[in-house]
């Protein structure tokens, strides 16, 4: 058992062979906090792989390579584990947003904001593949998120686009489903992979395609705009 401290550090104890309890033994905070990153990053290997039902957290402990009592010091469950790492997920895609500042043009926004969804699905392929697993299951864990965090920033999108096209900056077009198949086309990069290395007969998507797929992307939502590249 795990007891969280003030100070960000963490006390485990555990019990004597006569059922008596040993002392309190102190984790730094700084070693608590590497232990869990840990924990986190092989429980994002093994549930993007096998999903939450699929995996145990001996797969997990040994992903992180650490023994399977110190998962859970820090997280209950394998399911609160799941939705600790769904929840660094959401965190990690909102710090990666491009911000819309006033009077922002469409031509800048939607290039950093296609180009940010890709080097998302380049560089945590993994987190996609789990988030996308949640949404296919129904989204059981995140759906109180959506309901609230991901429509406010669908929301904010929505208003961005139809601003611009009140504006005349933009062609008319349904803002909802143009954010919809962005995601679509950024998030396949990651969570469908595997089917492209084997159609372009390759080992790993390499920089060339992801550079490639914000080009057409890019092209491909001017063009439906009217915008000029």
């Amino acid at each position: 058992m795990a007891l969280a401290m003030s100070n960000g550090g963490s006390v485990s104890t555990r019990k004597t062979t006569d059922g008596r309890k040993r002392a309190p033994k102190m984790v730094p905070a700084d070693d608590a906090g590497l232990i869990r990153d840990k924990i986190l990053a092989g429980a994002e290997e093994v549930f993007a792989k096998y999903g939450l039902h699929g995996a145990t957290t001996a797969m997990i402990a040994g992903a992180a390579g650490i023994s399977k009592p110190h998962i859970y010091y820090y997280f209950a469950s394998k399911e609160m584990l799941y939705k600790a790492v769904l929840e660094r997920t959401l965190e990690l895609w909102n710090s990666v947003i491009p911000v819309a500042t006033a009077g922002i043009e469409p031509k800048t926004f939607l290039r950093a904001y296609i180009r940010a969804k890709l080097e998302f699905s380049r560089l945590s392929p993994r987190q996609s593949r789990i988030f996308a697993n949640e949404i296919l299951n129904g989204a059981p864990v995140l759906r109180t998120q959506i309901k609230s965090e991901a429509t406010a920033a669908l929301g904010r999108l929505v208003k961005l686009l139809d601003g611009w096209q009140a504006a005349r900056k933009i062609k008319p077009i349904d803002s909802a489903h143009l954010v919809f198949m962005i995601w679509g086309m950024t998030q396949y990069y990651a969570n469908s992979a595997a089917e492209l290395e084997i159609l372009l007969g390759k080992r790993a998507l390499d920089d060339g395609d992801f550079a490639t797929a914000e080009e057409t992307i890019t092209r491909l939502v001017f063009s439906a705009l009217g915008l000029k590249e």
